[in-house]
């Protein structure tokens, strides 16, 4: 259970901040009502540094501290914030030279004076920079191909006028994205994965087992890398109702993926067909997070921060859900609705609901049924509470374990429907959708690569060519991650050196 400092509580309530049955914003969505084009706000959200220098004690930085001395606590707090926003925009609260507001709309934090925009090296006009085509296309087989180009290739390279180079760059790039390098199990887009599959080494089955082979998760990795590839949607990594199977290849013949019948009930996906959703409901990604969890608060927090770059521990992303709508309540007997408990979990719960009957490992929910077939695995809800179910669909009585062996009765209670990102949604699917298609998901799959290929996340003076790149991925682009990146190697940041 996350928790906040019973002295935050006691402070909102004696503003009347909030309370469970208002479900007001967070500060933070105030901040962003403001500040909505600020990269704190836009495809991503506002972390507590930007006004607490810590949460547990509780103390303010310098630009919360010039927030709560303009405060008048005879009134809304809330209601004030915008005003007092605006009223301290050209301050410079921390004294590092910048003001409140460019620091703001640049992504440092306006209370913390080790934390300033920097000047840009290349001036104030983006693009002001020459390019030195001969070193972007040694970066760009190093970054890509995992190797430097051959001496004649590169001698072929320098010899091209700019603009034949531009076009040989961009090929050598298609090129290098169908590379071993690039593709193969274990080579770059692997190892991006990593973040969002959380492999355990020491107990994986299959190619590489560890010393307990219980669960192999290459076929997650398989989805994961269909989907950053060939023009595929990346949305597909949260979205796909079908597997995909590796053929292993070599350096002269890189590793090739391609999808599998949707009616295949293999490669991780011990699922019935139009209950898939994609990494979600993967064997290891629901053996993992959900096995003996009623509330599945850990599967989705870790959605949230490989996915959508969110830390809610960190307090990021809270928007509360109307309670009144989403039934929430103290299902698994948490202590939730406890008032330091709630100003969380009021946005938390109403996203796991959706996880309500996805099953965990056997054993606990039951063990796999030898002989069922496709059909009764559709229907596997009617199959009835005291025979065993299949480890990892979609099951009604999914929840009975819980009911019967922990005591948990409230859980029958427990919604299907919940929230996501302030969003209402039916089903895991509904969840999915939201999801992928927020700014959210756009920003942070941007972001995975611009910090694989440039070493680091965006500088405060990169930040617009950055919002431009992760905005076009979703309209532009149309979520293909080679039509994104054909776009970064042409941003001044991975060109200049």
């Amino acid at each position: 259970m996350i928790l906040i400092n019973r002295a935050i509580i006691s402070i909102m309530f004696l503003m009347n901040m909030v309370t469970i049955s208002q479900a007001k914003p967070l500060a933070v969505g105030a901040f962003c009502q403001v500040y909505p084009d600020a990269p704190a706000c836009s495809g991503s959200r506002p972390f507590c540094q930007t006004c607490h220098a810590s949460i547990e004690p509780v103390k303010f930085n310098a630009y919360g501290g010039c927030v709560i001395s303009k405060l008048n606590r005879s009134q809304d707090f809330y209601g004030q914030i915008p005003s007092i926003l605006k009223e301290i925009e050209q301050t410079d609260c921390d004294g590092d030279g910048a003001s409140n507001i460019a620091e703001v709309l640049q992504g440092t934090l306006p209370g913390d004076a080790s934390s300033a925009p920097e000047q840009n090296p290349c001036g104030e006009a983006s693009g002001s920079c020459q390019t030195d085509y001969d070193y972007v296309y040694k970066k760009l087989w190093f970054d890509f191909c995992g190797e430097p180009p051959s001496w004649k290739a590169f001698q072929d390279f320098s010899k091209l006028s700019n603009e034949a180079k531009q076009t040989a760059l961009d090929d050598q790039l298609d090129l290098c994205l169908d590379s071993q390098n690039w593709l193969g199990r274990n080579g770059v887009l692997w190892q991006l994965g990593h973040s969002k599959i959380r492999p355990v080494g020491s107990i994986k089955a299959g190619e590489d087992k560890g010393i307990i082979p219980i669960l192999d998760y290459d076929s997650d990795y398989h989805l994961y890398v269909w989907a950053q590839i060939d023009g595929n949607d990346a949305r597909e990594s949260l979205l796909a109702d079908y597997s995909v199977s590796r053929i292993p290849g070599n350096e002269l013949n890189p590793d090739e993926y391609s999808k599998n019948d949707t009616d295949r009930l293999v490669d991780g996906l011990v699922m019935q067909v139009d209950k898939r959703v994609g990494l979600l409901t993967t064997f290891w990604n629901l053996a993992f997070y959900q096995n003996f969890t009623a509330v599945p608060r850990v599967l989705t927090a870790q959605t949230f921060r490989a996915f959508l770059g969110i830390t809610m521990a960190t307090y990021q992303g809270l928007i509360p859900s109307p309670t009144s709508e989403t039934g929430f309540a103290d299902y698994d007997k948490s202590g939730v609705t406890q008032p330091e408990c709630a100003v969380c979990h009021t946005t938390i719960d109403p996203a796991t609901y959706p996880f309500k009957y996805y099953n965990g490992l056997p054993g606990v929910q039951g063990s796999i049924l030898s002989g069922t077939t496709n059909a009764q695995l559709s229907n596997v809800e009617n199959l009835g509470s005291e025979i065993n179910l299949t480890p990892l669909s979609y099951a009604l009585p999914r929840i009975n374990y819980y009911v019967n062996e922990k005591g948990m009765t409230d859980l029958v209670n427990m919604p299907e429907t919940g929230y996501v990102l302030g969003q209402r949604v039916n089903n895991l699917r509904e969840w999915a959708q939201v999801v992928t298609n927020s700014d959210l998901f756009a920003a942070k799959t941007v972001t995975d690569y611009w910090v694989l290929l440039i070493g680091e996340k965006p500088r405060s003076y990169q930040q617009e060519e950055f919002r431009k790149l992760w905005q076009d991925f979703s309209t532009v682009h149309e979520y293909s991650v080679e039509a994104m990146l054909h776009d970064l190697i042409k941003t001044e940041a991975y060109r200049v050196r």
